[in-house]
């Protein structure tokens, strides 16, 4: 049922985005559109269907009921269909990737999105992957039938990662588990040893091992490989970079390293991936 306050806000019906909509890929009830943001600011407003906003390139701020988030490069977003929110864009390019869950697809595919309410924020490592994987697999719809059943797979996969992320971080939680989170996400530790970070956190190694999923949905050295492989993805938007560089700089040890562990996760390569990227 619509709240009441919806009726002084503007109302986007499926597949509008304040911008300009650059290309629009509609599949069994999901609309996924590649959008440049051109307004300053946007006054509150709500969408039809629940969608998630994967940022390719720039900042956006955006306002809820609850909280402001400050985007960047590489973070997430998610709203259900009946949560207002305002948003505004620092001064630069930015653009993003949205992926709308029409009512259609989420029946055909009986999926619950009772673990996602109201709006989230995110940048866990593996969400901003997968996002990155689903706009690469939009790129090939046209031209691959078989993208069609890789994006509905990697919806699905995005749509429980961020349920776990958002559960888990409703609960109390150790205290080491938010200081390790900094401590890979912000980079520089991630040549340590085992017993090295479970000192850092003053844990036993073995305690961090095994808990460390619970919290992660993922182990402790997949975890580093894709925080790695997610800084990469903001440091390919822009085309200055090399991919020397950007290997050096999200801390592989050198640039076949960081290749093959970016094929092994993006299912392309770093030049590829730039390229459906930048659009060229």
């Amino acid at each position: 049922m619509y709240r009441s306050y919806h009726l002084f806000m503007h109302f986007l019906a499926s597949g509008q985005y304040y911008g300009t909509t650059n290309r629009t890929l509609k599949l069994g009830g999901l609309v996924i559109t590649d959008t440049a943001y051109t307004h300053d600011r946007v006054d509150w407003h709500y969408h039809e269907n629940p969608y998630i906003t994967f940022i390719l390139q720039g900042r956006l701020n955006e306002t809820a009921k609850k909280d402001t988030y400050r985007c960047g490069q590489g973070d997430l977003l998610f709203h259900n269909w009946d949560e207002a929110h305002t948003n505004s864009k620092p001064p630069g390019f930015t653009r993003g990737c949205h992926v709308e869950l029409g009512p259609a697809w989420l029946k055909t595919m009986d999926y619950n999105l009772n673990r996602l309410q109201g709006s989230f924020h995110s940048a866990h490592p593996l969400a901003r992957l997968l996002a990155g994987r689903l706009h690469r697999e939009t790129m090939l719809a046209d031209a691959d039938p078989a993208s069609h059943i890789a994006i509905e797979e990697t919806v699905v996969h995005l749509l429980d990662t961020l349920a776990h992320e958002n559960i888990v971080l409703q609960k109390d939680q150790p205290s080491w588990v938010k200081k390790i989170r900094e401590l890979l996400n912000d980079g520089g530790y991630e040549t340590l040893s085992l017993v090295q970070l479970a000192s850092l956190l003053d844990l036993h190694p073995v305690h961090l091992s095994r808990d460390f999923r619970k919290y992660f949905g993922c182990g402790l050295s997949d975890y580093i490989r894709k925080v790695k492989i997610g800084r990469s993805l903001l440091l390919l938007a822009d085309p200055a970079n090399s991919l020397a560089g950007i290997s050096f700089d999200s801390g592989f040890s050198d640039q076949s390293h960081f290749g093959r562990c970016f094929r092994e996760i993006m299912h392309t390569s770093p030049k590829v991936y730039r390229q459906w990227l930048l659009n060229k």
